[in-house]
This record gives structure tokens, sequence and C-alpha cells, in this order.
């Protein structure tokens, strides 16, 4: 991770001895987006979307909403597990595991075991993938 230049504002604070609160957060970098990396990124959201609101016909527009932006996660991280989706989307652990628990009942997503027994993490489904690349 790089460590910034300290903005001159803030190092008069400092200067002054007048107090600041810093607050250290956990930072996920987000490379650059080319325009062409911009629509693929919005075919995938839509496709992932649309998914979602065929496999959830009768859930309420919020779970739909946390069911795509789980998805959507899940398609940028596969391979990770539910403390790591919980932390980044904001939805708590036991919520987010009865999300997975729909979205692996209409194999949209599915558990793949690692060569150790406690590893493995979460990935969209082959079936999944096709209807996004279409």
């Amino acid at each position: 991770m790089l460590v910034e230049k300290i903005p001159e504002k803030i190092k008069a604070l400092l200067r002054n001895g007048e107090g600041i609160d810093v607050e250290f957060k956990t930072f996920i970098p987000i490379p650059f987006l080319n325009p062409l990396d911009k629509i693929s990124s919005i075919r995938i959201e839509g496709a992932i979307k649309g998914a979602v609101e065929g496999a959830f016909e009768g859930a309420t527009k919020g779970v739909k909403e946390k069911l795509a932006t789980l998805l959507i996660t899940i398609n940028d991280y596969e391979g990770e597990r539910v403390p790591f989706f919980s932390d980044l989307t904001g939805i708590p652990p036991k919520t987010l595991e009865g999300h997975i628990k729909r979205l692996r009942r209409k194999k949209l997503i599915e558990f793949s075991k690692g060569e150790a027994s406690q590893v493995g993490g979460y990935y969209l489904t082959e079936e999944l993938k096709k209807q996004i690349k279409q």
C-alpha cells in the first residue's frame, strides 16, 4: 500500500498543536477503469440483476438489490468467504449466509473447496457465467 504525503493543511494543524482525530481504515484499491471496462462492468451488472430478477420473482426490491450486490461482489472476488463479503458489502454475516443459501439453491453460486479441508470459497456457477457473456 502506498503512503501518500500528508497534505499541507494537516501539517499546519499538527505544527500549531491543534488536535485532530485520525481514523485508519482498510481500503481495497480500485484500478482505473478505461471506458471499455466500464461498459463491460455495466453489462455484467445488468446480466446479474436480470438473473436475480428472474430467479427471485417474489422477493422484495431490497432483497433483490442485496442479492445482486452479493453476486456482483462474488464475481469480482471469486474464491472468498462470508467474512470477506460481509466486510465488503456491509451485509451482516448471518444475513449474508441466508442470501448465499438462496443463491446456491437457485444454482447461481457454488462453494468450491480448495486442496486443504479448511480452504475454499464462493464462485459464480458456469451457467451464470454463460448468461453474463451473452
